[in-house]
């Protein structure tokens, strides 16, 4: 929407409203949190909490797979985005690279960063 009616800016203005109260929220929580960590309820709420994320992140992203891989067409064909799978081929290419070569994990943060420009490159093509 923000796109449609202003442009680059409007697109970086929409997705600013839409990610920073949930930005606050967390960080408001996690302040509050921080002070009772140590509270044995509230680590077996988190440890309880813990295998609902996990299925609510994993079906999110198997979604968010199946949708870029098999994007709806207007024929009654299988039409797969092979753009989507060479983006997904090459992101893991590059966790798999970064592990062998810094003997460490890629963050998350700068996974989304690299795919992010990544995606830019190949769709604004």
């Amino acid at each position: 929407v923000g796109n449609t009616t202003g442009g680059f800016w409007g697109a970086v203005c929409a997705t600013l409203g839409v990610i920073t109260p949930s930005f606050v929220i967390i960080l408001l929580i996690a302040v509050f949190l921080r002070r009772f960590m140590d509270k044995k309820p509230v680590r077996a709420m988190l440890d309880g909490v813990k295998p609902c994320i996990i299925g609510i992140i994993s079906i999110t992203a198997l979604r968010l797979f199946l949708s870029a891989m098999f994007p709806p067409s207007e024929s009654y064909g299988v039409y797969v985005d092979w753009r989507a799978v060479v983006l997904i081929l090459l992101i893991g290419a590059i966790r798999s690279s970064w592990k062998a070569f810094k003997a460490t994990t890629i963050s998350p943060i700068l996974t989304i960063l690299i795919a992010a420009g990544l995606g830019v490159a190949v769709y604004a093509v």
